[in-house]
């Protein structure tokens, strides 16, 4: 009875050492799992200083901004767009000449002035001048004609003058500036002649008219 009253105590005790193991590991697995699963996350959370939200806001205030800046550049694009339809040359010289009117504005014409009570200021064909004057009417009529043609041919463009860039440190330098200025000089040669032929054909058409009023 001894033995068997010493043996169930020792069990108890064992029975109690047991379960008291077995809720320390209990204790001990919970206590780690909750470290590692909600402690870890919640330091990291604490220690943040709130990085996150400020790099969010850093970055939506970024792309805020990127997309302001491509807005306005494609505004920007489209006003030159419509500045580039808008050029109107023909405009342009028209309100040079409007603004300068004093400068550009033609002379008084030259009247003409009779001499000695002389009142006659038309162009008289009598029958003695017929012969010379028909040849001369004419001579007139087969320059003007011609002038026109060659006046036409002469005439210059203005695309015609093409600006070529020049690299200074490049061997093509100094030919493509010795191009530049021989399509200066080209233009400039048929710019002259075009002026001096229409000046001359205003001047054979005003005759050819007067002749013809005659």
């Amino acid at each position: 009875e001894k033995r068997q009253a010493k043996f169930m105590e020792h069990k108890l005790k064992c029975t109690k050492a047991r379960n008291e193991y077995l809720l320390s590991l209990a204790s001990v697995n919970a206590a780690v799992s909750n470290y590692y699963l909600h402690d870890v996350l919640d330091l990291m959370d604490c220690c943040d200083t709130g990085f996150h939200l400020a790099l969010g806001q850093v970055l939506r205030s970024y792309t805020a901004a990127e997309s302001r800046t491509q807005a306005s550049q494609v505004q920007g694009l489209g006003s030159l767009e419509e500045a580039v339809e808008a050029l109107d040359p023909p405009g342009d010289k028209a309100k040079v000449l409007e603004v300068h009117a004093t400068v550009f504005c033609p002379p008084l014409r030259f009247d003409y002035h009779p001499h000695d009570g002389d009142e006659v200021a038309e162009i008289c064909v009598e029958m003695e001048l017929r012969d010379e004057i028909l040849p001369r009417a004419q001579n007139i009529q087969s320059r003007l004609d011609r002038q026109t043609i060659e006046t036409e041919e002469t005439s210059p463009s203005t695309e015609s003058l093409k600006s070529t860039s020049s690299d200074p440190g490049s061997r093509q330098a100094g030919r493509r500036r010795g191009q530049q200025q021989e399509t200066e000089t080209f233009y400039l040669t048929k710019l002259q002649e075009y002026l001096s032929g229409r000046s001359i054909l205003a001047k054979l058409q005003a005759k050819h008219e007067k002749l013809q009023e005659a």
